[in-house]
């Protein structure tokens, strides 16, 4: 999985660009804008500005021969120069679309603002005007928007520097390690996903098989068929997990589709174990997943099927809520209200009765 992150200041000139992949095949690349892109001729940029050349720049040649400066990010084969050129020609053309969706959006993260073929567009708006963009392949939205966050804190460290000017170029080998640190990051957390799933299956397996070797009473077509179709099922959701952290989505399993396949494994997992040492019966706990997927399609295509029926339900659920959240409340102030003294119930009967001690009083 290919991104390339771009800091542009407020005269839309760029001040740190860098190649980042999750590949274990390609290594990262990170390039400063003090010397032009290996994609780029010499004294010309693709935002404007004219950037002296570098000695220790590599050839365009080593880059297209699969050198070790080369880049997997691009467009069509994604490698050599052509590749960056259109890297840098889409950031630049989504620079209009940033200043455009800026001022209807009051977050600093505007989300997939622009597409061009494969490649989505996402930006971070700082305080002082700087743009980050991010060019991606893949909808991740909690992973880019922390990796976004997190350029931005090193791009504040960096400001704080006292050396550091405003609208300077950006040459810190630390920013650098910092830029390819959250890809690094999320493919070591997904390693250790897959490792712990891979514990999981020989745990669960190996129980469940012992069980079979062991006692020939659970050896019945039945059960072995309940065995190998659910296993199956568990093992394509793996290996699904598995494509999807190749292509860097971080398998953090909070929400989305991520957190159903995590909880489709960890019910199988749990059934296996506990029909080996318990009861066959908990084979009946896996009817929880096509009741449940049943319970979230219903809910889905209700509103189009029976609109009345759906405004139905949901008014019956939040009137029962709202009935519940006026209870407490009663409650609360009925708990709240202090007890009066003697003096003070006389006072309120004297008032209800109309005396004119009280009302001048009170006057």
């Amino acid at each position: 999985m290919s991104y390339y992150c771009v800091l542009v200041d407020t005269r839309d000139c760029p001040l740190y660009e860098a190649f980042l992949t999750s590949s274990k095949a390609a290594a990262s690349t990170t390039i400063s804008v003090t010397s032009p892109s290996p994609a780029l001729p010499t004294a010309f940029s693709i935002f404007g500005a004219t950037l002296p050349t570098a000695a220790n720049t590599p050839s365009s040649a080593q880059l297209g021969a699969g050198g070790h400066g080369h880049s997997t990010v691009g467009y069509g084969t994604k490698t050599g120069p052509n590749g960056r050129h259109v890297m840098q020609l889409v950031a630049h053309a989504s620079l209009d679309v940033v200043e455009d969706v800026q001022w209807t959006n009051g977050g600093m993260y505007l989300k997939s603002i622009d597409k061009f073929h494969e490649w989505t567009v996402s930006a971070w708006l700082t305080p002082g005007g700087v743009k980050i963009l991010l060019l991606h392949e893949l909808k991740n939205d909690d992973g880019i928007r922390l990796f976004l966050q997190e350029v931005w804190e090193s791009y504040v460290k960096t400001l704080l520097n006292p050396f550091h000017e405003l609208n300077a170029p950006i040459r810190s080998p630390t920013f650098d390690a910092r830029a390819g640190a959250n890809s690094k990051r999320i493919a070591a957390s997904n390693a250790r996903t897959l490792q712990q799933l891979q514990l999981g299956f020989l745990v669960s397996g190996g129980i469940h098989l012992l069980h079979f070797l062991v006692f020939s009473s659970g050896r019945t077509y039945r059960r072995v068929l309940l065995f190998a179709v659910t296993e199956a099922v568990a093992v394509g959701l793996w290996n699904q997990l598995r494509a999807m952290a190749r292509n860097g989505t971080e398998l953090d399993g909070s929400k989305g589709l991520v957190s159903y396949a995590f909880d489709i494994l960890y019910v199988t997992w749990f059934v296996h174990v506990a029909t080996a040492l318990i009861s066959a019966q908990f084979w009946k706990l896996y009817w929880v997943i096509p009741l449940y997927a049943t319970y979230r399609l219903l809910s889905f295509a209700l509103p189009y099927i029976s609109p009345s029926l759906a405004a139905l339900v949901s008014g019956a659920s939040s009137s029962s809520a709202g009935a519940g959240a006026a209870g407490a409340d009663a409650q609360g102030a009925g708990a709240g209200t202090e007890p009066l003294s003697k003096r003070q119930e006389k006072l309120r009967k004297r008032a209800e009765r109309g005396d004119p001690r009280v009302q001048m009083r009170r006057g």
